[in-house]
């Protein structure tokens, strides 16, 4: 597929490049390349409003955060917002996000190349 065409192409592109990798296991890792969960991999905002909502009886939507800064949105302190998306990822609602379409299969084509290690990050903690 296109995204394997590209990641291929990038893998084998900075292989030449990488004259140094590490080794985990018996695989070169030459490169990482790391993956945003909220809007790459999974609808995080989304799981976020639903848990919030639930929780405080409220009807927030994703399109009524202007902010990354969720105390900006809901009020309360930062302190306040940041307690809370600790709060939701311990809850089904993270566990169970909606996952972007295509992103699965396109990690699982990473996964394959040789020498590439992912990881998954949030940047959303309040």
């Amino acid at each position: 597929g296109r995204v394997a065409d590209g990641a291929a192409g990038l893998g084998n592109a900075l292989r030449r490049r990488c004259g140094l990798g590490r080794s985990v296991g018996t695989v070169l890792v030459c490169f990482s390349i790391t993956i945003e969960v909220d809007v790459v991999f999974a609808h995080h905002s989304k799981g976020y409003c639903a848990h919030y909502n639930d929780v405080h009886k409220t009807s927030w939507q994703v399109s009524d955060f202007h902010s990354y800064k969720f105390w900006e949105v809901t009020g309360g302190s930062r302190e306040e917002a940041s307690a809370e998306v600790y709060r939701f990822h311990d809850t089904a609602f993270f566990r169970d996000l909606e996952v972007v379409p295509g992103a699965q299969d396109g990690v699982r084509e990473l996964l394959d190349l040789p020498g590439v290690e992912l990881h998954v990050v949030t940047s959303r903690q309040s």
